[in-house]
């Protein structure tokens, strides 16, 4: 992995992800395509900090991918149920 993709993944992994699957420069892991995509839709970052566990990068830099790609998990979650109970409300 690259600084250039672990920087540009940190900020927009589901573009970087997405740009290197379109030039064939995925990093080399071994897990299975269809969790590959499942991980890429719900949490990219999880996926990414996975890939930098197996290649053996420093744990500071895999323990902050895992936290904002927690964080990322449960606030759209929680943001989706904010904004139906104003629609709610206005009813």
């Amino acid at each position: 992995m690259t600084n250039l993709f672990i920087f540009c993944s940190f900020f927009f992994p589901r573009i970087t992800l997405f740009v290197c699957w379109l030039c064939s420069t995925i990093p080399i892991n071994d897990t299975p395509f269809a969790l590959d995509l499942l991980a890429f839709i719900v949490a990219p970052r999880l996926l990414i900090a996975w890939w930098m566990f197996i290649l053996g990068m420093h744990p500071l830099l895999i323990m902050l991918f895992v936290l904002f790609g927690v964080l990322e998990l449960f606030s759209s979650s929680s943001s989706s149920k904010k904004k139906k109970k104003k629609k709610k409300k206005k009813k």
